[in-house]
């Protein structure tokens, strides 16, 4: 019944599990996958595909479905052009539109929240999936300043060098956001320290106003009936 159940959430639109996954299994191919072009192609059109799941949980209009399929067909172009394209004004370009479609699903998945009358496992784990986004967001600006630049704008100081692929710029930006801070990458120009100031900033704040502030009020309502059970206990010990 409970397996039952959580099928028949996912096919209505109102899980946000099925994409915590997709972004999650989109890093690893990313991340994992970094000296390999389909790996990272393959990576980023599930990561496109995170608009089409955040639009299902959020209830949006049929509009907004419609443009979720196309938001995961100019993401599939996107990552196409971000991979194989060696013209610079292109991978600007790409590098813009999953931008854009990545920053999409953030509102969708935020207004989903708010209208959450009670906080479960689902509310936390779409704060996840906000959280996980923000990473990828901050990841993509730096590939989007590095492009613009024509070099990396993050540096290794294990493998000074080494080529910066696609994956270190996600690897770097979790270090950042978690505040991790391995130390074998670190901003090496003016917009790459702004970058990942504001995102490690951000990171906390969020971790701390929304993620905990979800935790906390998810116990709250866990603990309140035993309370007031022993509460009740009290009472009739009093009368006894």
């Amino acid at each position: 019944q409970p397996a039952r159940a959580w099928f028949g959430r996912f096919w209505r639109g109102e899980s946000f599990y099925p994409l915590f996954m997709l972004l999650l299994v989109s890093l690893v191919f990313i991340i994992a996958g970094a000296d390999q072009r389909w790996a990272v192609i393959v990576g980023h059109v599930l990561a496109a595909g995170s608009l089409l799941l955040a639009v299902r949980p959020s209830h949006a209009s049929r509009l907004w479905l419609v443009l979720g399929w196309i938001a995961l067909v100019l993401g599939i172009a996107a990552a196409l052009l971000q991979t194989l394209s060696e013209i610079r004004a292109l991978r600007v370009v790409a590098a813009v539109l999953f931008l854009v479609l990545l920053f999409a699903s953030l509102p969708l998945i935020l207004r989903r929240l708010v209208t959450h009358r009670q906080v479960t496992a689902e509310t936390i784990v779409g704060a996840l999936c906000a959280y996980l986004l923000i990473g990828m967001d901050f990841a993509v600006l730096n590939v989007l300043f590095s492009v613009a630049e024509g070099q990396a704008i993050i540096a290794s100081i294990v493998a000074p060098d080494a080529a910066i692929t696609r994956g270190d710029f996600y690897y770097h930006s979790f270090m950042t956001l978690t505040t991790v801070g391995y130390g074998d990458f670190v901003p090496a120009t003016g917009w790459a320290k702004t970058l990942s100031l504001l995102e490690g900033i951000l990171g906390q704040l969020f971790l701390i106003t929304v993620v905990a502030r979800l935790v906390s009020v998810a116990t709250f309502k866990r603990a309140q009936p035993s309370s007031s059970g022993e509460a009740s206990s009290e009472t009739e010990v009093q009368k006894l």
